[in-house]
């Protein structure tokens, strides 16, 4: 019954706000294979206003945006988000 709560609150979930290409800037994002991804703490703002830090891992960046993938909500989801929003979890 937990997993169905979790699958329904994920879908009803807001997607979180992700940066659009044109705010990459001009250098290419480089995207890293598993072995070569890093686990980070992430601030994650959702498109209804609340911003939550949460555990993901960056898959991809330049020097001014990172892709990062996390669980939410028994979800696994994704979004770019500025480089400042990240920091690197040990």
């Amino acid at each position: 019954m937990d997993a169905v709560q979790d699958a329904r609150r994920a879908q009803a979930r807001p997607a979180p706000v992700t940066l659009p290409p044109a705010a990459w800037g001009p250098e290419p994002v480089e995207w890293y294979p598993s072995g070569e991804q890093q686990a980070v703490w992430v601030w994650i703002q959702w498109v209804d206003g609340i911003a939550e830090h949460l555990p993901g891992t960056a898959v991809g960046w330049n020097e001014r945006v990172v892709n990062v993938h996390f669980v939410h909500a028994g979800g696994t989801r994704d979004t770019m988000v500025w480089r400042q929003a990240c920091t690197v979890r040990e």
